[in-house]
């Protein structure tokens, strides 16, 4: 996203102190963004539905290499207490953003295969399955 270069820029070129959140909330998107700044995006709302919360560290992800990280930790949501995409309205991406709820967006990657979620679902990424490339 363009929060994120800017933030790496930042980081790199001026010797600031990392402007990156100690955690990064995962969001099921019905509709993924039209550009870097998240515009467009339509999140999964209702039913108990909450971004799961994961710690940027080692442990969750792992050290970059070839230019690449991978979760090392299953990113869980809460169980779909009512239908978060049923019928035309599927799940086809996932966002991070840098808090629980509004918040910075700092890019997305879309699924393989787009998913329903419907009541006592409880979607998860499962270890390896989500990367991030520079």
């Amino acid at each position: 996203s363009t929060a994120s270069a800017n933030n790496l820029l930042d980081i790199i070129l001026s010797a600031s102190a990392s402007a990156f959140p100690a955690t990064w909330y995962f969001a099921l998107l019905t509709t993924v963004a039209t550009g870097d700044t998240g515009a467009g995006a339509v999140e999964v709302a209702g039913g108990s539905y909450a971004r799961p919360a994961i710690t940027a560290n080692l442990t969750s992800f792992g050290a970059a290499t070839a230019r690449s990280k991978a979760n090392l930790i299953v990113v869980q949501w809460p169980t779909a207490t009512a239908d978060w995409a049923a019928g035309a309205t599927k799940v086809v991406g996932v966002a991070l953003y840098d808090t629980l709820t509004a918040g910075t967006y700092c890019g997305y990657g879309a699924l393989g295969t787009s998913v329903n979620v419907l009541i006592g679902g409880a979607p998860f990424i499962g270890i390896g399955a989500f990367t991030m490339t520079a």
